[in-house]
């Protein structure tokens, strides 16, 4: 375990001190991709840092954050209490006195019914010294985490789902009652009846998939939109960091809404919507940076943002796709 002198570290400013951070997007279903930029990114850090380096290195994930740091940067209260640190006489310390200063692993939810927790995974100086078996027990944490992760996820998805079958059901039964000219005069075209059920599945999928996107608009709107110009979030880097975070999160639960929701139907569809994964991401992050900037540059729409038509232009297309691909599938 790292020690350090405990007059020192304790005398530190926690509020003011230079933190070396990182980041990176742990996209769902491929924690092997994860683990890689995870192991890459620890081991530079701890090639080029003392191992007594203050540092915060953050995954982001679709519903959650995991934080991998020393315990003093999360909480040093944390630090006086652990093992034998709590021996110490913290009114009266010595020239000579040691600190234990342990590696956590937080886990910090984005939902409401979660609360955040942490594990002490070895210390820093057990990656500087022995980096490949240490990094097997910040992995083993780190995994446990992003399943939890996975979990919430899948329960909220199921929560979608199960309005959305609702739904369908409603909206098929209150068209099924209307004459041909009546349903024609409430979707705007002609229905025939043969199709009423596929229709009523395409509304109520789209229905909920708004509910993903508005809610994401929603974030960015009142936590980093605010009352600030939109070219301040996009310009600048801690904005635009969770600002795509939040853009990656939308993609991951609208595309696993239907894989979740469609898979038990076909056993091959999740293989083939993740397939295309990588191809409709991109077509995602480019639409956003095409329509951000366009937003930040035209001066009334960056004074006053309508970030709620922003993530309409960007996730309504994506969600055509998806629903395309299904289709060409053959599952509806």
């Amino acid at each position: 375990m790292l020690k350090v002198n405990a007059k020192k570290f304790l005398a530190i400013d926690y509020d003011e001190v230079m933190i070396s951070t990182s980041g990176l997007y742990a996209a769902p279903g491929n924690d092997q991709n994860t683990r890689q930029k995870l192991f890459e990114t620890l081991q530079a850090f701890f090639k080029q840092e003392q191992a007594d380096s203050f540092f915060a290195l953050s995954l982001m994930a679709t519903m959650s954050e995991v934080v991998v740091a020393p315990l003093g940067v999360i909480d040093i209260e944390a630090v006086k209490q652990f093992d034998t640190n709590a021996n110490l006489d913290f009114d009266h310390l010595q020239d000579t006195d040691q600190l234990q200063w342990p590696l956590a692993v937080k886990y910090i939810p984005h939902t409401k019914d979660e609360n955040p927790e942490q594990t002490l995974v070895s210390s820093p100086l057990e990656l500087k010294s022995d980096f490949a078996a240490t990094f097997e027990q910040v992995w083993a944490v780190v995994a446990k985490y992003l399943a939890k992760n996975q979990a919430t996820m899948t329960a909220t998805l199921a929560k979608l789902i199960a309005d959305s079958d609702q739904i369908e059901t409603d909206f098929m039964q209150g068209l099924q009652e209307l004459s041909d000219d009546q349903r024609q005069e409430k979707v705007g075209f002609d229905l025939p009846k043969t199709e009423i059920g596929q229709f009523s599945n395409y509304m109520s999928d789209s229905h909920e998939v708004m509910n993903i996107v508005r809610s994401a608009a929603d974030f960015v709107k009142s936590e980093l939109v605010r009352a600030q110009p939109f070219a301040q979030v996009f310009n600048d880097a801690r904005y635009r960091t969770t600002y795509y975070w939040v853009l990656d999160n939308t993609f991951y639960q609208t595309l696993y809404y239907y894989i979740q929701k469609y898979t038990p139907k076909h056993e091959k569809l999740a293989k083939f919507l993740k397939h295309r994964e990588e191809q409709l991401l991109h077509q995602m992050r480019q639409s956003a940076l095409n329509y951000s900037q366009k937003m930040a540059e035209e001066p009334k729409a960056n004074v006053s943002p309508d970030v709620a038509a922003l993530f309409d232009r960007i996730f309504l297309p994506i969600n055509e796709k998806i629903i395309a691909a299904i289709l060409d599938f053959g599952i509806k």
